[in-house]
């Protein structure tokens, strides 16, 4: 069962409600389609993992042949990370049926984690320009904040913060777009 983007149920969620403040009320949520999430977020993972576990598993059993016993434990933490980045869009459909989006009147919210709760919230003040990524069929992304840190030899590294992977992205974008500007 496939869950799409909604407007507001009449009663939102318990999850939802217990995140709202007092005052605070929920003008839409949704929910991201699991396997167009799953490809958005966990791909490019995928596709490096498969060279990376091809080598590691070579290298593996290059060391098993050596007869070396420190050679072959030393490859099993590659391994592992490789078939960690295999599942990487496995785990994100699972992460997808535990995420909402929700635009209240007052802030973002975007409420995840697959093990433990986890929960964002973005002002008006931290909403920036909207970047809508629509398929044809109407699915889509939108993108409102960047967040730009840097690594240790000099380089940026930005997250792109948004609702992925709607059913309907231009409901999204509109709530967005009337909680940003200025009352």
């Amino acid at each position: 069962m496939a869950m799409t983007a909604t407007a507001t149920p009449a009663r939102p969620t318990a999850e939802v409600e217990r995140e709202m403040r007092a005052a605070e009320r929920p003008l839409w949520v949704g929910y991201p389609i699991p396997g167009k999430f799953a490809i958005k977020t966990g791909m490019r993972a995928l596709l490096f993992g498969i060279p990376w576990t091809a080598f590691c598993v070579f290298w593996e059993l290059q060391a098993i042949r050596s007869g070396s016993i420190f050679m072959s434990l030393w490859g099993v933490p590659f391994i592992l990370i490789g078939l960690s980045m295999l599942t990487s869009p496995l785990v994100q459909y699972w992460l997808a049926h535990r995420t909402i989006y929700v635009v209240s009147n007052q802030r973002l919210l975007i409420l995840d984690g697959l093990l433990r709760p986890s929960v964002r919230s973005f002002f008006p003040s931290d909403i920036g320009h909207l970047r809508v990524d629509e398929a044809k069929d109407g699915s889509g992304s939108v993108v409102f904040s960047e967040k730009r840190t840097q690594d240790a030899e000099g380089g940026w590294t930005v997250e792109r913060i948004g609702f992925i992977a709607l059913a309907k992205v231009r409901d999204a974008e509109g709530h967005i777009a009337a909680l940003k500007k200025p009352a």
